[in-house]
């Protein structure tokens, strides 16, 4: 198979036949948020056999599976080029594999169409490592999780599935999309802000410790060095362990 065989399996071409038929294709299947201009956009190629609002819902299925956010177009009857740089509402989505379905609104709106895009964590992914990326898929595992748990013996017991193979299989394919950075950034974001503060105090109270009474920018402060050093480094390894503790249990 051929490199733009595989890139057009990987996106995922999407047809819908009918009175009001919904055709969806993707320029390229991966962007980056660095690197070429080219490389940091693509575009969504829509083709409606009517006018009509359509809205795009773009699902993270890898490393996760949540709903990442979604947006609408206004559709012409015909050839539609949405370009799309991987912000929605400004907001740059994290890099994952994500899945874009599109549908007209309203109550006749059809059947949905979708395609794959590939948000990558660096410039210049190798084609073995997004069409790696594109077949990673934690909802697809969920969902089998979930089927199995609902024909099998525990069935009704509350269990949750667990996702464990599919996000290993996603972490196999050679860092491109940065799921540990992302991960990382997300575990930051959830810390609470006065543990930062509390945080650098713990380093203010430590670097004092061992700062040298000569080096002090006034007299009040070396002679806090000079007679109290000892307080300052427990009163900064207390503040450190509290920290600890707090980030522990939060």
């Amino acid at each position: 198979m051929n490199k733009n065989a595989l890139a057009r399996r990987a996106a995922g071409l999407a047809e819908q036949r009918g009175p009001g038929a919904l055709r969806l294709e993707i320029a390229r299947p991966w962007i980056s948020p660095s690197g070429p201009k080219a490389h940091r956009q693509t575009t969504l190629v829509l083709r409606l056999a009517r006018s009509g609002m359509v809205e795009f819902v773009l699902t993270r299925i890898a490393p996760d599976c949540r709903v990442a956010g979604r947006f609408r177009v206004a559709g012409r009857a015909g050839l539609n080029r949405v370009r799309f740089g991987g912000r929605i509402g400004g907001r740059l989505l994290p890099a994952g594999t994500y899945r874009v379905t599109a549908q007209r609104v309203g109550p006749h709106g059809g059947a949905p169409v979708r395609v794959g895009l590939v948000i990558v964590g660096r410039p210049n992914p190798l084609p073995a490592e997004i069409a790696a990326a594109h077949a990673s898929n934690v909802c697809a595992a969920v969902d089998r999780t979930r089927e199995s748990l609902a024909s099998g013996p525990g069935a009704g017991s509350g269990l949750r599935p667990s996702a464990r193979n599919s996000e290993s299989t996603f972490a196999r394919a050679g860092g491109v999309l940065g799921a540990q950075f992302s991960k990382a950034a997300e575990v930051v974001r959830a810390v609470p802000l006065f543990l930062f503060v509390v945080l650098a105090l713990a380093i203010v109270l430590l670097g004092l410790a061992v700062l040298p009474s000569r080096a002090a920018s006034n007299l009040r402060l070396q002679a806090l060095l000079a007679y109290h050093r000892e307080l300052v480094a427990l009163a900064g390894t207390i503040t450190l362990i509290g920290v600890a503790i707090t980030y522990v249990i939060w």
